[in-house]
């Protein structure tokens, strides 16, 4: 073995641990971040933030872990899986019945707030949504 293949075994052994634990670990996070309920708030354009039509006012999205996801879009039920790149911070949604992939860049996404990027007719459109609390009234 020359001291070229020794060097890039010893980089690989001490650095490419680390390097790849981050990319898992910032998937794991973002999973357990977006694994939830999630209702539609507002919508941007380049002139502004507007409201959801009438028909949109329900729209929601449900994340499971098992990479599982329920959503309703105008007012229309569908259930499909859903994964997200850690590099390029992409949603990625499939429709189980249609085999539709929806492509959305994650620009914001807290324990409370996800704010979603697609393109809609070649302009960008984002989607502010808020985590919808179970709060047990007393």
């Amino acid at each position: 073995m020359n001291l070229t293949t020794k060097i890039i075994i010893a980089f690989f052994i001490l650095f490419g641990k680390p390097i790849f634990a981050q990319t898992s670990s910032g998937n794991t996070n973002v999973n357990r971040l977006i694994s939830k309920e999630w209702r539609l708030v507002s919508f941007e354009e380049e002139d502004g933030k507007f409201e959801p039509s009438p028909d949109q006012i329900g729209d929601r999205m449900k994340f499971e872990l098992n990479h599982k996801v329920e959503y309703i879009e105008f007012s229309k039920y569908k259930v499909g899986i859903w994964r997200y790149d850690y590099r390029n911070k992409v949603l990625t949604i499939i429709n189980d019945d249609t085999k539709e992939k929806e492509l959305m860049k994650v620009v914001r996404i807290t324990n409370t707030d996800l704010v979603l990027e697609y393109n809609s007719d070649g302009s960008p459109l984002k989607m502010y949504m808020a985590a919808v609390t179970n709060r047990k009234k007393r």
